[in-house]
C-alpha cells in the first residue's frame, strides 16, 4: 500500500489474527480442511486473485524449509499463472522437489525483499 497499490489480504477474518501467535486454526474444534470448507476459503482466495492485477507471495522460512511454499499457496500461484496475472515472490523460490520446477515454469518475479520492484 505504501507504494500506491491496493492490497487484498487473503487471511480469513473468521480464523483470527497473528495476535494469537499466528495460530489461525487453534480457535476451532475442527480440522483445517473443515474450516476451509465451512468458510469457503479456497474460493474466496480465488475471487481475490480474479480482481487483482498480480499476486505477492510472502514465502518465509517454515518447517525447516527456506522460502517455504505450502500447498494452498502453490494452488493460488498456479491459478494466478493460468489467469495471466503477474506473480511476485518476496524471497527466492524454495528448493522443494518437483514444486521448484513448476514454480520456475510460471515466470515468477523474485523481489529479494525489495517491494519497490513491484
Amino acid at each position: 500500500e505504501s507504494f500506491g497499490h491496493i492490497v487484498y489480504i487473503p487471511e480469513p477474518e473468521e480464523a483470527g489474527s497473528k495476535d494469537n501467535g499466528g495460530d489461525y486454526w487453534g480457535r476451532y474444534k475442527m480440522s483445517r480442511s473443515e474450516v476451509k470448507k465451512k468458510y469457503n476459503y479456497i474460493k474466496k482466495h480465488k475471487d481475490l486473485i480474479d480482481i487483482a492485477d498480480a499476486i505477492l507471495v510472502i514465502n518465509e522460512d517454515k518447517n525447516g524449509i527456506k522460502h517455504y511454499v505450502g500447498a494452498n499457496t502453490f494452488l493460488e500461484a498456479g491459478y494466478a499463472y493460468y489467469m495471466n496475472k503477474k506473480i511476485y515472490f518476496k524471497n527466492p523460490l524454495p528448493l522443494q522437489g518437483y514444486l521448484t520446477d513448476e514454480l520456475e515454469a510460471m515466470d515468477i518475479v523474485v523481489l529479494d525483499g525489495d517491494f519497490s520492484k513491484i
